[in-house]
């Protein structure tokens, strides 16, 4: 079994890679790359990247407690990004755009009416933030 720290470490290499390869990628029709803009893709994967930097070496230093607030905001945002219009079947801002440029995707998720879906590569990205969360409280 690895130390906490070593498996908080490795959940955060495994998050970036996953963002990252489903941000850059077009693998449709897991995602659609293809609907974004080259700024879109630029500014979602530096941003990004740049949150999962600070993840990693405030893990790597002792941090974990700081470490875990950031996962848990940014889990929250992803949430709020997609829950709402899932359940209500009423998209808001940037939550419109997102479902544009992810019709035709893969879901999993139960069907609710004609409610838009969460595509299946954000509830990978949303199991291992939650994953990645609560590594970081033990």
């Amino acid at each position: 079994m690895l130390p906490p720290v070593t498996a908080s470490i490795v959940l955060v290499i495994i998050t970036f890679a996953w963002f990252e390869l489903t941000t850059v990628i077009d693998l449709k029709p897991l995602n659609n790359v293809a609907a974004y803009t080259k700024r879109e893709v630029w500014l979602e994967a530096s941003v990004n990247a740049a949150i999962l930097a600070l993840v990693l070496v405030l893990t790597a230093t002792g941090n974990s407690a700081t470490a875990a607030w950031i996962v848990g905001v940014w889990l929250g945002v992803q949430l709020l990004t997609w829950y709402p219009a899932y359940l209500t079947g009423r998209p808001r801002g940037q939550a419109e755009d997102l479902i544009r440029h992810h019709a035709g995707t893969i879901s999993v998720l139960p069907a609710i009416k004609d409610h838009p879906n969460v595509p299946l590569h954000q509830l990978v990205l949303q199991l291992l933030s939650a994953a990645l969360f609560v590594s970081l409280l033990v």
